[in-house]
């Protein structure tokens, strides 16, 4: 599954990619009368929520599902739902845009027309982050209606759900979906307490496909040092903790390793073709893939410090940018736990 750029949307897209958790969150989050008239024995359908604009640019709901209701021949709607970190003043427009691309697409697809040929849309939205919501909750909220035509007026509007707001363990009743919440609602503290970190950790569940993109969420946006991390497992999780710690730790420096070694190869190999071509030698290319693949793990994990710490010192990028590639793995491994900028680096001259 392709990862987008912006970390809550990934991890709350990895959230709802699961059907057990996406009929977990649907069935927690739903307006209650419409939770009652769900067809539990049809579970949700995600649909293909991704779009082609009429600029030829593509845009992207967070998720889309068709859900079968009780009453009719038979009944069917769709629930869209969107993730936001901020207040955002063109929430309405951006989820009436979806909506109106979803209705086209069914057009198209069934070339009917006419009353009652449109499938309802239900638009849910997730908000993390300080501060009050602020923006309208729908588009008769935007239009500036005369007085006395205010009925007149017909907007999309959408549930809205401040997961700060909620109690923390109300969040959801299924351990990973509770995980994904509260890392989420979470972000803004900055420094877990021993009681959130816990409600976290007992969400991470061996094998779960979302147990990686938790990892990677929380080591870009929590300072949770190795052994605070540890400790929180053994106590959430003392059976299977190890073996959690091992896939944390294999799958952020996965990443990292994955990152680096594409980058290194584009431009490794751009550099080695180009002394080769030049030289006449074909040992240029393998030399460039190297000294690519070096540079691009260095490129990695600059990103990666500066979004966990801030500026890097220039005497410690020369240090990155000069290091072999083995010890760049070293230090993306350090740095999945590392409280601090120089908890990377301790005991690197041992190596």
């Amino acid at each position: 599954m392709s990862i987008p750029a912006m970390p809550h949307d990934a991890l709350f897209r990895a959230l709802v990619s699961n059907p057990k958790r996406a009929a977990s969150l649907l069935n927690d989050y739903l307006p209650p009368k419409l939770a009652s008239l769900v067809d539990r024995e049809h579970p949700p359908v995600q649909l293909e929520g991704s779009f082609i604009d009429e600029e030829a640019a593509r845009t992207q709901c967070d998720a889309l599902f068709e859900l079968r209701l009780r009453i009719g021949d038979p009944v069917k709607i769709y629930v869209l739902l969107e993730h936001k970190s901020s207040a955002d003043a063109a929430t309405p427009l951006q989820l009436a845009g979806y909506m109106l691309r979803i209705w086209r697409r069914d057009l198209e697809a069934t070339r009917a027309s006419g009353p009652g040929c449109l499938t309802p849309i239900l638009p849910i939205v997730f908000r993390h982050g300080p501060g009050n919501w602020t923006a309208p909750l729908s588009l008769a909220e935007m239009i500036a209606a005369p007085e006395g035509l205010e009925d007149l007026v017909r907007g999309f509007g959408y549930t809205l759900h401040e997961l700060g707001d909620i109690e923390p363990r109300k969040l959801s009743r299924e351990p990973d979906v509770l995980a994904g919440l509260l890392a989420l609602a979470f972000v803004h503290v900055g420094i877990l307490s021993r009681e959130r970190l816990d409600l976290i950790t007992a969400g991470l569940l061996d094998g779960s496909d979302l147990t990686p993109h938790l990892s990677r969420y929380a080591s870009d946006h929590y300072r949770i040092t190795p052994q605070a991390m540890t400790a929180s497992l053994r106590r959430t999780q003392p059976d299977k903790w190890e073996t959690i710690m091992g896939t944390l730790s294999e799958a952020l420096a996965e990443q990292g390793r994955i990152e680096g070694i594409a980058e290194g190869k584009v431009a490794g190999i751009a550099e080695g073709k180009v002394a080769g071509i030049a030289e006449g030698k074909v040992a240029g290319i393998a030399e460039g893939k190297v000294a690519g693949i070096a540079e691009g793990k260095a490129d990695t994990l600059l990103r990666q410090l500066r979004l966990r710490f801030g500026d890097v010192p220039s005497a410690r990028e020369a240090e990155i940018r000069s290091a072999t590639t083995e010890r760049l793995d070293t230090w993306s491994e350090a740095l999945i736990f590392a409280s601090d900028l120089d908890a990377v680096f301790e005991g690197s001259s041992r190596h």
